[in-house]
């Protein structure tokens, strides 16, 4: 690892090492705890000709699915010894664009030979079907008085939708932006532009890791272990805004690290104000990611606690209050255009209530 210089006086500080210590206990136990579980409870996503679209299955649910990820971990496991082992042999800018290439064909060739016109997940279905309509200037379906009769099986009427869900407004206007480029409805432009958003992922991910270790071998393996991922650029299949949004927020997580490796106040500033973008478009199409900012906010009051560099922690409580402030906007200019107030939608704490409840709609699956 490199010997980083975090501030000036090198001596810990008594509350940073606690906390380090703590955060890195509780980092390792989640990480420990989530790897069990997706031994257990990874989907496969695939095509499901009865419904037109991209349904999904546990890989347990099948033996030649468990044989399968099996064989595929061996294979895994053994290109990276490789890999590792003859990484002082390779240049590690010539890997990172090999893998983006490869992950790119591959990735566009799951998209392509889905042939899925649609989703079964229920927010998917709805703002495919709300984009779709809003693309062909069917605006008088999102009026108040729009029948729900007017739209999809088993799809609300936007007006209901966006009562409830009005953060969904901002994936909705990216799916309207795709559509009115590439067509109403057009599935596999959202998949494809999903490819996109993986490699930007996996580039900001690598650079992240470049940035936290001299090792060669690390440095060769990293973009390729993230390569091998085969369920998060078979993900690309899923038209929600997952991807994309995750991309940003990694793009964000880059910048961060960057701002805090900075030698100078000018530096950390520059790379702060440029997160914000990412973050603020990340969490409006997918506020999901709020979290890892929050996560991010928490580790520089972690190392300046320890280290120092209140300015860079200060700024990056600010820019999340900015980003979030951005992530805000969609919501503001369709309630504007439209003249409708969806109003604050449901509490937070229904999203746990959601989660933690099963579905019997839709394979009886579990809730997240």
């Amino acid at each position: 690892m490199k010997n980083v210089a975090y501030g000036k006086g090198a001596g810990l500080n008594g509350m940073g090492s606690v906390l380090f210590c703590l955060v890195t206990a509780i980092t390792t136990a989640t990480f420990s705890y989530v790897a069990l579980m997706s031994v257990c409870f990874t989907d496969i996503f695939h095509p499901d000709p009865y419904l037109e679209a991209i349904s999904s299955m546990s890989w347990l649910s099948s033996p030649r699915l468990m044989l399968a990820g099996l064989l595929w971990l061996a294979l895994v496991s053994g290109l990276l010894y490789l890999v590792c082992h003859l990484s002082e042999r390779l240049n590690e800018r010539s890997v990172l664009v090999g893998v983006i290439l490869v992950t790119s064909a591959l990735g566009c060739l799951v998209v392509l030979s889905a042939h899925s016109t649609g989703h079964i997940f229920p927010d998917a279905h709805s703002l495919i079907e709300y984009a779709s309509r809003a693309s062909s200037g069917d605006w008088d379906s999102f009026l108040p008085t729009a029948e729900h009769s007017e739209f999809a099986p088993d799809v609300p009427s936007a007006y209901t939708y966006f009562r409830f869900y009005p953060y969904q407004i901002g994936g909705f206007l990216y799916f309207l932006a795709v559509f009115k480029l590439f067509g109403a409805g057009n599935v596999v432009a959202l998949g494809l532009c999903n490819v996109v958003a993986n490699e930007v992922a996996l580039l900001s991910l690598t650079l992240l890791v470049w940035e936290a270790t001299e090792s060669k071998a690390e440095r060769v393996c990293a973009p390729v272990l993230m390569g091998l991922n085969a369920p998060f650029f078979i993900l690309a299949t899923f038209p929600y805004g997952n991807s994309v949004g995750f991309s940003l927020t990694c793009l964000y997580l880059l910048l961060q690290v960057k701002s805090f490796r900075a030698e100078d106040g000018k530096g950390t500033l520059l790379y702060q104000l440029a997160s914000i973008a990412p973050l603020g478009v990340g969490l409006a199409i997918k506020s999901t990611y709020q979290v890892i900012a929050l996560g991010m906010v928490a580790a520089w009051f972690v190392l300046t606690a320890r280290r120092g560099k209140w300015l860079g922690f200060g700024l990056s409580a600010l820019v999340l209050v900015l980003a979030l402030a951005l992530a805000g906007l969609p919501k503001t200019y369709f309630e504007h255009a439209t003249g409708i107030d969806y109003g604050e939608g449901l509490p937070t704490v229904s999203w746990l209530e959601i989660g933690l409840t099963g579905s019997t709609g839709i394979n009886d699956q579990p809730g997240w």
